[in-house]
């Protein structure tokens, strides 16, 4: 008499969990373009980071609860999966994009404690640019911590041109940034 051994069923199917990581790298990719779009998110690299954090996320409590399911042999199906991966999506991309955009604007802020609302950003490498609005005078008193000094149209004739040279680099347009759309843009400099 031969007699075989059980064989062992995988506690998770390879195929829930190569779905649940497809599932969370498309709910974080999509959510994290959203939150760049709407001002919610830096662009650079802080997209790069999100996706790819929140999809780990996502992923390992997606899988913490088909565990939990699979032991109360309750069902798990793929209209749980969906809806459970695109809310930890939801909830970690926008988590995330308040905790960068916070840390970016706290260089700005910090000592002021006003209430910005950024419309734009982006961060590369060790440059932000920030397009925000705050009242008068939380902008007035972020200038002069910054010791930011205002750069005239024309060049005042210096022999090196700095600030002068760095306001025309920043008249170009690009992507978000469209001075030339501005009613009325100034251009601040700081030396050091």
């Amino acid at each position: 008499m031969q007699t075989t051994k059980p064989v062992k069923k995988p506690f998770l199917k390879p195929s829930t969990v190569c779905l649940s990581i497809g599932l969370a790298l498309v709910f974080c990719w999509v959510l994290t373009i959203l939150a760049c779009q709407l001002g919610f998110l830096f662009e650079g690299l802080d997209p790069i980071f999100t996706v790819f954090f929140a999809t780990g996320f996502c992923t390992v409590a997606m899988l913490v609860t088909a565990v939990a399911f699979k032991r109360k042999t309750k069902q798990f199906t793929l209209g749980w999966l969906v809806s459970e991966v695109g809310l930890l999506a939801l909830l970690t991309v926008g988590f995330l994009s308040w905790f960068q955009t916070r840390g970016h604007m706290r260089n700005f802020v910090q000592p002021h404690g006003g209430v910005v609302h950024v419309i734009n950003g982006r961060s590369i490498m060790f440059r932000t640019y920030v397009h925000f609005t705050a009242s008068p005078a939380l902008i007035a008193a972020i200038m002069q911590s910054k010791e930011l000094v205002f750069v005239p149209a024309k060049s005042s004739g210096e022999p090196d041109g700095s600030a002068f040279s760095m306001r025309q680099r920043t008249m170009d347009s690009w992507d978000w940034w469209e001075p030339t759309t501005m009613s009325n843009p100034r251009f601040f400099y700081r030396d050091h």
